[in-house]
């Protein structure tokens, strides 16, 4: 796992999960925000993976914008 972002998303997800938390609700910024962009967002598959691979789950989420209208991605994973 050679992604900065997955590294640092693996470690945030472990600490949660050696807390022993219910619940971990990590923040994906979209990279770069282009108007009429479709397809896969490289830098979330691989965030997504670090999570999971500590034994989370995804359980639902959602998409809002930030304050400049960039997509944010708000998931919700569960033990």
């Amino acid at each position: 796992m050679a992604n900065n972002k997955a590294q640092t998303m693996l470690r945030s997800a472990q600490t949660a999960w050696a807390s022993e938390a219910v619940y971990f609700t990590p923040l994906l910024n979209f990279p770069t925000f282009k108007l009429g962009f479709s397809g896969n967002i490289e830098d979330w598959s691989p965030m997504m993976e670090a999570v999971e691979s500590v034994g989370w789950r995804l359980h639902t989420w959602a998409v809002v914008q930030d304050n400049k209208g960039n997509p944010q991605a708000m998931p919700l994973f569960i033990r």
